[in-house]
């Protein structure tokens, strides 16, 4: 599933435990609960239906808000996942310097576009990798830099297809070489070739993705936690720890 042409859910529209504590100061307040409020009313609302409702909630998202937990550990498929989103990231971000970078220079020649070929197509085959791997992320940040990677290529789709370069219906690339080796030089060194080329720019939202995956690895460890107020729960440990 590409998670990119129709847009994501975003856990910071729920209801998260944060604001189950900060949704009203006063406990006067004429709307939400303050902390006095939910302290003096705490029984009822432990039995009650509004402790379900959170309990449900929480037993679907159990890493609601961002806050992971130290205890359980990240599933198999999450590990798995991640590993694939650094790994993805990392080629992409390779990939795309070697042709943007000064060093690729030599690869514009006009005489001999094979190499560049060569060059483009790993570039190709790893945007595609990581555009899989990026839309199947539950990291929201990694999903808001692989859909702003898919939107800038997708406002520069007319010089891509220039230069034989397609984009399919998932969002991955599609190339041809017949296409790409008879394109203008001034065409591909547009797309690919220095700083705030399409290349680079790919290359820049890649480096994003990348450091998003490397915190979500660091928090799969325990050595990280997002919000040190709750360390050692993440948001279902705590709600089931009060309730």
């Amino acid at each position: 599933m590409n998670i990119f042409s129709s847009g994501y859910n975003d856990y910071s529209n729920g209801f998260g435990i944060n604001s189950f504590f900060s949704s009203g100061s006063n406990s006067n307040s004429g709307s939400g609960l303050g902390l006095d409020s939910l302290l003096t009313d705490y029984k009822s609302i432990k039995s009650g239906t509004y402790g379900k409702l959170l309990k449900a909630y929480y037993a679907k998202n159990p890493t609601a808000e961002g806050l992971t937990s130290n205890t359980k550990g990240a599933s198999a498929d999450d590990t798995k996942q991640i590993t694939a989103l650094k790994n993805d990231s990392a080629d992409v971000v390779k990939s795309s310097s070697a042709l943007y970078s000064t060093t690729a220079s030599k690869l514009y020649n006009a005489e001999n576009k094979d190499d560049l070929y060569k060059a483009v197509s790993s570039f190709v085959d790893d945007y595609n990798k990581l555009v899989k791997a990026a839309g199947e992320s539950n990291n929201n940040k990694v999903l808001r830099s692989g859909s702003n990677m898919v939107s800038n290529t997708a406002s520069v789709s007319s010089l891509l297809g220039k230069a034989g370069i397609t984009i399919q219906s998932d969002n991955t690339l599609k190339i041809d070489e017949d296409t790409f080796k008879k394109a203008e030089s001034s065409t591909l060194k547009t797309l690919f070739s220095g700083t705030g080329s399409f290349a680079y720019k790919t290359g820049t939202s890649a480096s994003f993705i990348s450091m998003y995956a490397n915190q979500d690895a660091a928090k799969t460890s325990g050595l990280y936690n997002q919000n040190a107020a709750y360390s050692g729960y993440n948001a279902g440990n705590l709600f089931n720890y009060m309730f």
